[in-house]
């Protein structure tokens, strides 16, 4: 597939895991129900950042999380990596005691092995706000 072919499959799924989030944060501020979101007693789930690295494959770093929280919840929100200045971002959704390795498009220029970045993922909450955790990461 071309160069131009990959980089609008992306441009699409990052788009469709966008919306997909938007609705969630906006069904989560409503009040409304929504499956997979909400937890049991309004417990917290936060997503945690393992490792402390990330792997370069192509244009994309795959970075190792575990969501915490009750099994039949989930970890959705954003994961982030920050570096001189300049910010990479993703949507997640990741079930509640699961480990998944996430990728997040970081393009040409901005990651290189052996550099490092911040990694941020913010969790939404049942209940409303987010949950944030912070991880210095080293792409290999």
């Amino acid at each position: 597939m071309s160069a131009t072919g990959n980089s609008s499959y992306g441009t699409i799924r990052r788009s469709v895991l966008a919306i997909a989030l938007a609705l969630l944060l906006l069904a989560l501020g409503s009040g409304q129900a929504v499956a997979g979101t909400s937890v049991p007693g309004g417990a917290r789930t936060n997503l945690s950042i393992d490792g402390g690295t990330a792997r370069l494959v192509g244009p994309e770093a795959l970075i190792t999380v575990a969501c915490e929280g009750p099994r039949d919840g989930f970890c959705s929100g954003t994961l982030s990596f920050h570096r001189a200045g300049q910010t990479r971002e993703e949507p997640f959704s990741v079930g509640a005691g699961s480990r998944e390795s996430l990728a997040v498009f970081v393009g040409r220029g901005f990651a290189v092995s052996g550099g490092s970045a911040v990694a941020v993922a913010r969790t939404a909450q049942a209940g409303g706000g987010l949950a944030q955790s912070r991880a210095v990461v080293r792409f290999r």
